[in-house]
């Protein structure tokens, strides 16, 4: 199966011997693709998202709501992954031949339902499972090793290179120096992209209470990132290289932080059948959702081993909505605001093929 490769991103070594970086003396920051070197790389993701506030009017009349109020509605998310890659191949410090096994793949959801809170454990066919990825040119082509193969589609957009390497810059940097990242790398390196793929989606009993529609499910596979509905946003992130290190397992690392700012307008496929039933234009109404986020980070850079250690990254979204529907009995305005916190930790280690 061929896919699309994603990007890589210009690959060169340090320039500098180990205490150089006090002198701020370094050069490209790329990952060693050696062949047999193993990347272990575990992601620990938790999200927590409650309604703060919803207001219903008719005519500009509040709307009793029979003590319900306006916050509440919470939910609690989690996803854990950890995967094992062995370099098989190298070309030009890029990597041509990734073997990746999906040591541990897992989500929990917890939310509020009717008064209940109600727990919701996912699986992933991709727990166990061994694939190998080869660069063909432009494209990566997937070969499942060991382990049942999950849909084709599923297996599409996996990248040979680790997930961190688009958060690095392009050109030489001192320290002090900053540089601005995209959108699109910045959700490439949290794995954002990839992670409805990994979580099968729930198994939907026919007529069971809160299972979704009869039958089955169009919707969405397991549980997404709150992080899904920014992907298309306005981002405005900027890393910058510290004087700062910090020891991680042992190694010492450089500190590069990262600050980020996104805008984005939601549409209404993206909040799902509750929110396409109110407010649709052409039925007498009008629907408008945006959405506002910051966050910070900080990647840690093995210097001496040449690859990124760790990534720390947290903040807060704000999801506000606004929609108004006309009836026979009047108009009817709703507006309601959301709060989701998000943090994810990601690391990595390093080792050869022959100490495993």
């Amino acid at each position: 199966m061929l896919h699309p490769t994603a990007p890589l991103r210009p690959v060169g070594a340090l320039v500098f011997a180990s205490g150089a970086a006090a002198l701020g003396l370094f050069g490209a920051l790329g990952t060693d693709y050696s062949q047999n070197r193993v990347f272990e790389v575990s992601v620990s993701q938790t999200s927590s998202s409650e309604r703060v506030s919803m207001e219903i009017t008719m005519n500009g009349e509040p709307i009793d709501r029979g003590g319900r109020g306006g916050g509440g509605g919470g939910r609690t998310s989690t996803f854990s992954l950890t995967t094992t890659d062995v370099v098989l191949a190298a070309e030009k410090g890029a990597p041509t031949r990734i073997q990746r096994t999906f040591d541990e793949v897992s989500a929990e959801s917890s939310f509020e339902m009717r008064g209940e809170t109600r727990d919701v454990e996912m699986e992933s066919a991709f727990e166990g499972l061994t694939i190998v990825l080869s660069a063909e040119g432009g494209e990566v082509e997937v070969e499942v090793t060991d382990g049942d193969a999950p849909e084709e589609d599923r297996l599409e957009g996996h990248s040979l290179a680790l997930s961190l390497d688009r958060l690095l810059p392009e050109d030489e940097v001192e320290v002090g120096d900053e540089w601005s990242i995209e959108g699109d790398d910045l959700m490439a390196a949290l794995g954002q992209r990839l992670q409805s793929k990994l979580i099968d989606r729930p198994e939907r009993q026919e007529g069971g209470e809160g299972r979704g529609r009869r039958g089955g499910s169009r919707g969405p596979r397991g549980v997404s990132s709150p992080l899904t509905m920014l992907a298309d946003g306005d981002w405005e992130v900027t890393a910058t290289l510290t004087d700062e290190t910090e020891d991680v397992d042992g190694v010492e690392c450089v500190v590069i932080t990262i600050e980020a700012e996104v805008e984005a307008e939601i549409e209404m496929g993206q909040r799902g059948r509750r929110d396409r039933a109110v407010g649709q234009e052409g039925r007498g109404g009008s629907s408008e959702t945006t959405c506002s986020a910051e966050f910070e980070g900080r990647l840690l850079w093995s210097v001496d081993a040449e690859h990124p250690a760790r990534l720390e990254f947290e903040g807060s979204i704000e999801i506000s909505s606004e929609r108004m529907r006309e009836s026979d009995r009047g108009v009817m305005e709703m507006s309601s605001l959301t709060e989701t916190s998000f943090e994810t930790t990601i690391d990595v280690t390093v080792g050869t093929a022959k100490d495993k």
